[in-house]
């Protein structure tokens, strides 16, 4: 629903559609958090592998962002990267699951 609604901004809204790209960028987050089912790992208490899987991705992200990021021309790059952060983080999660079911 929150995708049909973006979609139908992005369509109807001229000022929007100069950052299209960038908006689709950083909602692409959202089916990452779903995937992600942080709260079940949390649930079975596994803070230690949370926080281990946290740092790691972002101390990525972070060298990423600085080797990559110039200047202002690079903000869908840095945005990019910033959902790449998160996105590696809920992909593992996902991967994981196995664990569970």
């Amino acid at each position: 629903m929150a995708y049909l609604g973006l979609a139908a901004c992005l369509l109807f809204s001229s000022k929007l559609r100069e950052y299209e790209p960038l908006i689709w960028t950083l909602s692409s987050g959202i089916i990452f958090t779903t995937l992600g089912c942080e709260w079940l790992y949390a649930i079975h208490e596994e803070y230690g592998y949370l926080a281990l899987r946290n740092i790691c991705f972002q101390v990525l992200s972070l060298i990423l962002l600085l080797t990559y990021v110039n200047d202002e021309s690079d903000l869908l790059l840095y945005a990019w990267t910033t959902v790449a952060g998160s996105a590696g983080v809920n992909l593992i999660n996902f991967l994981r699951l196995r664990k569970y079911f």
